[in-house]
């Protein structure tokens, strides 16, 4: 069976299927925004409803900062969808690039104003979205933040301030907002109702290139985790302590968090991440298999079986285009699933 790569475009009001000279598109949960980079022939060809001949135009000004942007990609015209966001920037150049941002775009023209004692996290992101179309994940933790002030700061400002002080990962998986523990946001790829099957690595077979990968143990990175508070009289006194005795010390600086419960499990959160056996770095692979950010990455290893297993995926980088298209996945920690 031959495998053709195919794509479907929409940015504001027009839909294009191939004709694109490349695409990257980079989603990974470090970094709040979404990126795609579209580049397209300076001149196009513009079909018109009115019966007359299709004129050339230049792309450049077909599209504004604003117009919605989806992007699918495939083989055989069964594309999945891979972004979803809004033009951020026409670059006006030979040939023409779009560059794109995910819903994090919305955030960008947003303020949040005000100060709470207490509010819980949800409540808090609600004041933040509304009205910007941004869904809220039904995997937000239920957690209460305390003495919070924000002097009229931009709504991604807001995030940052989440991910700094509160220890908390802030990402947007598509349309829908996700703020918490980092690897608990289930995915969606092979998962139960999905029509998608489960990502499988086979390291030689389905990857490109595994020369990123490093297998490490907890030996390697052994640490202790050393919660304390960031502010106010207690400033630098260890809330909550977690790991081996003597190993590296890690400092983490919590505000805004005082549940003694969860301290505890983003000292643990932090620790999963730090210290375990398995691989990390990123694989190369091809277009498929499809998985997306917060998938679980399945690695298979034909010589060394010990070193098989399920990976939280970090993110990916897909670059699509006329020489062919790669989507590179790098892993985090490991799953006991």
């Amino acid at each position: 069976m031959s495998f053709r790569l195919t794509s479907q475009f929409t940015i504001g009001n027009y839909q294009f299927f191939g004709g694109v000279k490349e695409v990257e598109i980079k989603r990974h949960i470090k970094e709040i925004a979404d990126t795609a980079v579209i580049t397209l022939p300076a001149m196009g060809i513009a079909n018109n409803n009115n019966g007359m001949p299709p004129n050339s135009i230049a792309t450049s000004t077909l599209f504004q900062p604003g117009d919605p942007v989806t992007i699918m990609l495939g083989y055989n015209y069964k594309n999945v969808q891979e972004f979803k966001g809004f033009v951020r920037r026409v670059d006006v150049s030979i040939p023409v690039k779009i560059e794109c941002e995910g819903y994090a775009w919305k955030l960008r023209n947003t303020s949040l104003v005000g100060s709470w004692p207490s509010i819980t996290l949800t409540a808090l992101l609600t004041q933040l979205v509304a009205g910007t179309g941004i869904k809220l994940s039904s995997s937000i933790p239920g957690i209460t933040l305390t003495n919070i002030k924000f002097p009229n700061i931009n709504g991604l400002k807001v995030l940052e301030y989440l991910k700094d002080k509160a220890l908390l990962s802030a990402y947007f998986v598509f349309d829908t907002l996700y703020v918490g523990l980092e690897a608990a946001l289930p995915g969606s790829t092979g998962a139960a109702g999905s029509t998608l099957p489960v990502p499988i690595h086979e390291l030689g077979w389905n990857t490109m290139r595994d020369d990123k990968l490093k297998w490490r143990t907890v030996g390697d990175t052994s640490v202790q985790i050393r919660v304390v508070s960031a502010k106010g009289k207690n400033a630098k006194t260890p809330l909550y302590t977690y790991g081996q005795a003597g190993s590296s010390v890690i400092t983490e600086h919590l505000s805004w968090v005082s549940d003694p419960v969860w301290i505890q499990k983003l000292a643990q959160d932090n620790y999963n991440r730090a210290s375990y056996t398995g691989y990390e770095g990123s694989i190369m692979g091809f277009l498929q298999p499809y998985i997306q950010m917060c998938d679980t990455a399945t690695l298979q290893d034909p010589m060394y079986k010990v070193r098989q297993g399920k990976y939280f995926t970090q993110g990916t980088t897909v670059k699509f285009g006329v020489s062919g298209a790669t989507r590179e996945v790098f892993l985090g920690q490991e799953l006991s699933v």
